[in-house]
């Protein structure tokens, strides 16, 4: 399992990044930005969200 540290929710990726969730969730399903899968959910990597 992952160190969830190093992880963010997409809510709190957009508002470091100024987009809407929704096009988090689509630049970390187009794998423009590092993610994982938890559950029905998914999480950003911090260090992919702050490059």
């Amino acid at each position: 399992m992952p160190d969830m540290a190093d992880y963010m929710t997409t809510q709190e990726a957009a508002g470091l990044l100024g987009f809407h969730r929704k096009s988090i969730r689509n630049l970390m399903y187009s794998k423009n930005l590092e993610a994982i899968k938890m559950g029905r959910g998914v999480l950003g990597s911090k260090k992919s969200v702050r490059e």
